[in-house]
């Protein structure tokens, strides 16, 4: 427990001053857009990382648990215990999770002429979320958190996203797979 503890604030230490650094690099570092004459609106998302915290919150994880000690030829036809290996997704996230890493954010990312969006997992899986009905982007940055898990449609939407032009920030290293 005092593991998990001082790990979750650790995690949280190192996301305020990645946070902290990140902002100060990023707005020395963008020269505002400007159109005819004024400052262009910065649309930001942050994605909370719902997928994950389904995966972590009382299911996938706990059956592993329960049946990766008994020996190989007993784990071949598990039948009870099912329900573990499926949980429903909700905005709800774990507290160990990068989700609250993405509240706080909202707060540092206040700027003006911004607007600041917070969807999750579901809805970066839905194409409608983030591009206009002619395949633009609806934002101009999004901020992923831990996404440990993603759909396929999810990856096809954050690659789309990128290939438009979008500025992907990504706040935790599991992200090779994005190559």
């Amino acid at each position: 427990m005092r593991k998990s503890i001082l790990a979750f604030i650790i995690i949280i230490t190192i996301t305020i001053v990645a946070v902290a650094v990140g902002r100060s690099w990023f707005l020395s570092n963008n020269i505002p857009k400007f159109s005819s004459g004024f400052v262009k609106v910065v649309n930001i998302a942050l994605i909370k990382p719902t997928f994950t915290a389904a995966a972590y919150h009382k299911s996938f994880y706990k059956f592993f648990f329960l049946y990766s000690s008994l020996p190989s030829h007993a784990q071949k036809n598990i039948t009870s215990d099912l329900n573990l290996l499926s949980s429903d997704v909700t905005n709800r996230t774990t507290g160990s999770s990068s989700a609250i890493s993405i509240d706080c954010l909202t707060g540092y990312l206040k700027a003006p002429k911004s607007n600041i969006s917070v969807l999750t997992d579901a809805d970066v899986d839905n194409v409608n979320s983030l591009f206009f009905v002619n395949g633009t982007n609806k934002y101009d940055i999004l901020i992923l958190g831990h996404q440990e898990y993603v759909t396929q449609y999810e990856y096809d939407n954050l690659k789309h996203f990128v290939a438009n032009g979008g500025t992907l920030v990504l706040m935790m290293e599991t992200y090779s797979m994005l190559r």
